[in-house]
């Protein structure tokens, strides 16, 4: 819908969260969304990048091959990686 009414102006990147005119959000408004988000959800406040950690963790504990993970990351190094 938002797509239509911006028309025109619309920027067709095709990313998973964007402005209304299809931008890239910025951090801040990102992290507001997410902590409201959060609070409806009476889950305790935390940071996005919290949560790229702990999915990292997990896939690590799940057995998948920490070069994935690397990749997955876009991490430069594997040390990155096995140091978080």
């Amino acid at each position: 819908m938002e797509r239509l009414v911006a028309g025109e102006r619309y920027d067709q990147k095709n990313l998973i969260i964007s402005t209304r005119l299809g931008k890239m959000i910025s951090q801040r408004n990102l992290s507001t969304v997410f902590h409201r988000l959060l609070d409806k959800a009476r889950v305790p406040k935390t940071n996005l990048h919290s949560l790229r950690h702990t999915y990292a963790t997990r896939l690590l504990e799940l057995g998948v091959h920490p070069k994935t993970v690397q990749e997955l990351l876009g991490h430069g190094s594997i040390r990155i990686t096995l140091y978080l």
